[in-house]
């Protein structure tokens, strides 16, 4: 995948994804590379502008790129001075002007170069960046609408997929899994009534029936009726299409001007190239289908005006338009305009979990089930009688008992297993008992109970996905705030060099009804209540183990 991601508007991705298919005339001035494992950025004759020092690097666009560095985005000036720290979680790259971020923990915003917020979206679960002044946005129900560049909602959420708008129509699809075509008002142009379909490009958009691909205007008319098994959209008049298992190209009246023959393709830019291959080598023909420089490189992106990234022995290099290299291949990475035009950059997701409403949850469990509803002279016989757990005696150590059920807290956390921890033994064997099995009589042990066994602690280990996932800290957070509050307890933040292992933070409580511990990782909580014990972690008979079985 890291070598596709060269790709611009290759036949074989734009079939999979409906991606923006964009030719530049304009040939990047500064070009990102990677070098050791750092990105920096080169003019086109290998001269480093801007030394390797990014995790991350992207084409500049408006004057301005798109940087990662320890695991957040920020944005450099041309000269490698930062016109925005490093400080988001993701980013776009900016627009005429504008691009949409979001920070840990909060929604996506859209900013302008001085980092000024123009505007946020509350309940925007996604937000795009803009492409024709619009952005694709959707909403906490999931459904597809459209924003404007100062956050007025155009097209209101109502569709389960959008596209961006090229050539004033966007692409969208219903909930019948149908496409069809909107206009900037949101109005429907063309019905949805097609089981895929790419973008507008020069007047005429791709359409699938089910079984072959063909194209349409912009009224919905068929101009070329359905007879490829792959297409590619139109640029300089030529399209790329698939018969068979070889690749050729149409003009707009569907007529073949370049006979398939290649074993794939893809996009002529605006210098009249485009990358072809043959023999699993890349090389580009002309509009003539003409061979101008010889199928040789592993990967290639698009010409950007007078060369193209190609790959060869696994680095990347620069040619020109006749194949000769102006950079020879000594890169581990280079990224094109493909770059910021499919992945991770086209759009920003929330980052925002509603940590509050899940500790409202726990809370009214924990007084209604969990430990309140066990209080803290508990016993062996409570836990099995209690209506939450049942009947749950699975024990891995004489002084452990777990639960296996699976309680779900909301949709994205689970109290995935109950451990309790108990002083007295809760458990003696009962040896030379023999038992019928099969054929065989066999001689063993069993397990017998002790229920008056005194409860220590709680061990509750919750698993989180969806909107919670990576959520753990801010859950954690307002949980130890909770707990202080009804508790009239204070819970201390472990240092870091204490933390257990895998653990990213910890609070403990030392006194009160209940002493707790809340240890965090990257997908789970870990929840300690000792039963009026002076610490959770007080010395015990169990082991270390014990504690995570």
């Amino acid at each position: 995948m890291k070598q596709l991601s060269k790709w611009l508007c290759v036949v074989a991705i734009v079939f999979i994804a409906v991606v923006s298919c964009s030719t530049k005339s304009d040939e990047m001035k500064l070009i990102p590379v990677k070098s050791g494992d750092k990105w920096g950025y080169i003019n086109p004759k290998g001269e480093y502008v801007i030394n390797p020092q990014f995790d991350d690097a992207y084409p500049f666009t408006d004057g301005v790129a798109l940087i990662e560095m320890d695991g957040k985005v920020g944005y450099i000036n041309e000269d490698g001075s930062y016109l925005l720290s490093a400080q988001y979680k993701n980013g776009t790259p900016f627009r005429d002007g504008f691009a949409v971020v979001v920070l840990e923990g909060s929604v996506p915003t859209c900013i302008d170069k001085k980092g000024n917020v123009i505007f946020t979206l509350d309940d925007a679960k996604q937000l795009s960046l803009f492409r024709e002044g619009m952005a694709i946005y959707y909403n906490n129900d999931k459904k597809c609408g459209y924003v404007d560049n100062t956050g007025k909602i155009i097209v209101t959420p109502q569709f389960t997929w959008g596209g961006i708008f090229t050539e004033d129509f966007a692409l969208v699809k219903n909930e019948n899994q149908q496409y069809g075509f909107i206009d900037k008002e949101g109005k429907i142009v063309i019905n949805p009534q097609f089981e895929n379909a790419f973008h507008f490009r020069e007047g005429l958009a791709a359409f699938y029936n089910g079984k072959q691909w063909g194209f349409i205007d912009t009224k919905g008319a068929y101009v070329i009726n359905p007879q490829f098994d792959e297409v590619g959209s139109f640029v300089n008049g030529l399209a790329s299409v698939k018969i068979g298992k070889t690749y050729g190209y149409v003009d707009k009246t569907g007529k073949l001007v370049i006979n398939p023959q290649f074993e794939s393709v893809g996009t002529f830019s605006d210098n009249g190239l485009a990358a072809i291959k043959q023999n699993g080598r890349w090389g580009f023909i002309d509009t003539d289908g003409k061979i101008v420089i010889n199928p040789q490189f592993d990967d290639v992106s698009y010409f950007m005006g007078k060369y193209a990234l190609v790959l060869s022995a696994g680095k990347w290099g620069l040619i020109d338009k006749t194949g000769k290299y102006i950079v020879n291949p000594q890169f581990e990475d280079m990224h094109s305009y493909f770059a910021l035009d499919y992945g991770t950059h086209q759009a920003v997701l929330s980052d925002y979990y509603d940590a509050s409403a899940f500790v409202t949850a726990f809370m009214k469990k924990a007084e209604n089930d969990l430990f309140d509803g066990l209080d803290t002279s508990a016993t062996l016989q409570k836990v099995t009688d209690h209506p939450f757990y049942g009947d749950c005696i699975n024990s891995s150590d004489k002084y452990t008992a777990y639960c296996n059920e699976h309680q779900k807290m909301d949709d994205n956390i689970t109290i995935y297993r109950t451990n309790f921890f108990f002083t007295d033994k809760i458990y003696s064997m009962v040896p030379k008992y023999e038992y019928f099995y099969g054929y065989q009589y066999k001689t063993g042990e069993k397990k017998q109970y002790n229920f008056s066994a005194r409860l220590d602690k709680i061990q509750y280990r919750l698993t989180l996905s969806g909107d919670a996932f990576s959520h753990g800290g801010a859950i954690a957070t307002a949980l130890k705030n909770e707990l202080e509050k009804k508790y009239e307890i204070t819970m201390s933040e472990t240092k870091s060099d204490e933390l257990p292992e895998y653990a990213t933070s910890q609070y403990i409580s030392e006194k009160g009804k209940y002493t707790f511990v809340i240890e965090v990782y990257d997908s789970s909580l870990e929840i300690y209540v000792g039963m009026g014990k002076k610490s959770v972690n007080a010395d015990t008979e169990t082991t270390e183990e014990d504690y995570y079985n």
